[in-house]
């Protein structure tokens, strides 16, 4: 599969030739969901009515191709020239479409950088019911190694310090743990109503993330979540995100929304507790919304973003539009509040138009280590903003797969390191598709991060699945994402009682028939 799908680009304009030669539909139209992932399995991963670089997509072509008033093949490729010839946005009013083609593609879990030529037209074709270009015949790939065994263990270093290295080489895995490597979180169902779902009822609410830190003086557990306002969805995030506060008596129980702590932009809080016993939060944080024409507030109805006719999602900020994605850290003394001022930590952020997804452990001394998209940041005192410095890249060099995005990063009981991450390709099953990572490192220092010895294909193995997920109730469920991992602790602050998640209630892309961007803080508990 690997093989055909990189093998596909070479094949695609003498494909897109026979299809563009078609006047006239010789079987009948597929379904836009089945024509999407036609065009993913190819490698053509632009999303909905947004593609880059001036070239339309492969959806682009799937959308129009799937709408009744268009009859023909050629009809769906005359749209797809009238797109590319474009200046960045085109428009039809009698077939109700609106496509950009200046915008981005998603870069995470995986970079889809630009549409190729013709991929437009390869997606009228496949709506029209076109097989799919075949691999090439000549040159023949080589032959497939053997697929070799696994390492065994030596050292407790091998079983990813989630277990012990026991005889015969083989890890014994904390209870919390399982797989060959202790890689995997040993979750059990999903039990309906618990965690902050906002989304399933009255408040038909989307939220996002979910940091959660133990009140010891009220035995309560404390969380705060990214919500998004007026009923829509995460693809709004820039435009309607703020963080609210939720409570819950037990780790794996229902969180109860109480307040919002920061107004529009916050997004994506995560909670550390300092030693004095101060609560900080990091977010991502501008003042009042965008003012871009496309990154307007939103307002939706059900907790989808195409309630409100804001299903496109309007990407990242970018610069004269009041939208910056700096983080800021605020504190107080107690998890209700009152908090400080939010401080920008921006003088260490490259980039203010990406967010850094940081996640700290404030540690004994008042030091600060942190994971964020790119690495490892350190600092003398967590709060003074002048002491934190990128420390350089986490991984170490040889490893051969990045982190993804969104790391939750703690340190287990005996003072290691680790961090949850989500990485692979969107859609894909298996242990190449998305899901949950696990790192860890015996120092925490930039480099010297690892992840199980799998095959690097299997970038590490699922820490947690996006499909299939089981439920108490006895269903399964797939997540068209499942994302921004936090993991809940019992009140020794070391034993993982919980993952949290957030998830889009939806096997599906929200640019499809019958897709939505709706979410909801999905919480699982672990095996204790």
């Amino acid at each position: 599969l690997r093989y055909y799908i990189s093998a596909c680009a070479l094949s695609l304009v003498v494909t897109v030739g026979a299809v563009r030669s078609s006047t006239v539909a010789t079987r009948g139209k597929i379904d836009a969901v089945v024509c999407a992932e036609r065009g993913a399995v190819l490698g053509h991963c632009c999303e909905g009515s947004v593609a880059a670089c001036g070239q339309p997509s492969c959806v682009q072509g799937c959308l129009v191709g799937t709408l009744a008033a268009v009859l023909t093949t050629a009809a769906c490729n005359s749209t797809c020239a009238a797109v590319r010839a474009s200046n960045c946005t085109y428009s039809d009013r009698a077939l109700n479409l609106t496509f950009a083609t200046c915008g981005m593609c998603p870069e995470a879990p995986t970079d889809c950088g630009c549409p190729v030529q013709f991929e437009c037209e390869l997606g009228c074709g496949l709506a029209f019911g076109a097989p799919p270009p075949p691999p090439p015949t000549s040159p023949t790939p080589p032959p497939s190694p053997p697929t070799p065994s696994l390492p065994r263990c030596t050292t407790d270093y091998n079983c990813s310090f989630n277990g012990v290295c026991g005889r015969g080489g083989v890890c014994l895995c904390d209870r919390q743990w399982t797989g060959d490597y202790c890689h995997q979180l040993r979750l059990l169902p999903i039990v309906n109503g618990t965690g902050l779902n906002q989304l399933h009822g009255p408040a038909k609410t989307s939220t996002w993330g979910g940091s959660v830190l133990y009140d010891n003086a009220t035995a309560t557990w404390h969380m705060w979540a990214s919500e998004i306002l007026n009923h829509c969805g995460i693809h709004r995030w820039v435009s309607n995100s703020v963080v609210v506060h939720a409570v819950s008596k037990t780790p794996t129980g229902t969180f109860t929304r109480k307040e919002q702590v920061f107004p529009l932009f916050s997004h994506e809080p995560t909670a550390a507790r300092a030693p004095d016993g101060s609560y900080v939060l990091f977010v991502t944080h501008h003042n009042g919304p965008p003012i871009a024409s496309n990154q307007h507030t939103c307002q939706c109805t059900d907790g989808s973003s195409g309630s409100g006719g804001c299903n496109q999602e309007i990407g990242n900020c970018h610069s004269g539009t009041n939208c910056t994605v700096y983080t800021f850290m605020s504190y107080a003394t107690d998890p209700n509040g009152p908090w400080s001022p939010l401080q920008s930590l921006g003088h260490m952020q490259q980039d203010p138009y990406t967010d850094m997804n940081f996640s700290p452990v404030i540690e004994d001394d008042g030091s600060l280590i942190a994971w964020n998209r790119w690495g490892i940041f350190r600092a003398t005192d967590w709060k003074n903003p002048l002491t934190y410095n990128n420390t350089g890249s986490a991984l170490r060099p040889d490893l051969g797969f990045g982190i993804g995005e969104d790391p939750f990063l703690y340190k287990d009981g005996q003072g290691r390191y680790h961090t949850i991450t989500h990485n692979g390709r969107r859609g894909v099953p298996g242990p190449e598709g998305d899901c949950g990572r696990h790192f860890f490192s015996e120092t925490g220092n930039a480099g010297t991060w690892d992840a199980a010895p799998l095959h690097p294909d299997d970038l590490g193995g699922c820490a947690y699945w996006r499909s299939n997920v089981p439920f108490a109730d006895g269903e399964r469920r797939t997540f068209y994402r499942r994302e921004r991992p936090h993991l809940i602790f019992q009140p020794d602050g070391v034993t993982i009682a919980a993952l949290t998640t957030s998830g889009i209630d939806s096997p599906i892309s929200p640019y499809v028939p019958g897709g939505t961007d709706a979410s909801y803080t999905v919480l699982q508990a672990v095996n204790q």
